[in-house]
């Protein structure tokens, strides 16, 4: 697998509809992870997290996670067990970035067992992996009045 990473997990900003990802080779990684993402989003945007919203995996109800989260002042918010409805924009964005790793792999003509992230395995369903990510970053959306995400974040219109 290439760079041995098997596992990614996402970031969503409902507000802006912004969309990160951070690759993976262990589930472990995953608190380290939200912790350099929240930090980039205090340096790069200036702004705190003020809630959170994940669905109930394993690696968002360790209490090193929570504790981290908790500790930083964020509000937690998880969905019901077996509920993916009410994750429902995140599990979408998963399968759009699932389906256009593949596509990828794809058009390269790259063997199955080659999967930069064409068979990378979801780590929850919270918010780089380069160009999937870039595209669906800016794709016009209805929550910005028909406005592209990748302007939101930088202030554009």
């Amino acid at each position: 697998m290439y760079g041995k990473y098997k596992y990614f997990i996402s970031f969503l900003d409902d507000c802006t509809s912004s969309a990160w990802i951070i690759l993976l080779r262990k589930k472990t990684e995953a608190r380290k992870a939200t912790e350099q993402f929240i930090s980039m989003i205090k340096t790069q945007y200036g702004v705190s997290i003020m809630e959170w919203f994940s669905d109930n995996g394993g690696e968002y109800v360790d209490k090193l996670y929570i504790d981290l989260l908790k500790d930083l002042g964020i509000k937690i918010f998880r969905s019901v067990p077996r509920q993916p409805q009410m994750n429902g924009r995140a599990e979408q964005f998963n399968q759009t970035i699932d389906t256009k790793a593949e596509a990828l792999r794809f058009q390269a003509c790259l063997l199955a067992s080659f999967a930069p992230l064409g068979q990378v395995q979801r780590c929850g369903s919270d918010g780089d992996c380069g160009f999937g990510t870039g595209i669906q970053y800016r794709l016009e959306t209805v929550a910005l009045r028909y406005g592209l995400p990748v302007w939101a974040g930088v202030g554009g219109e």
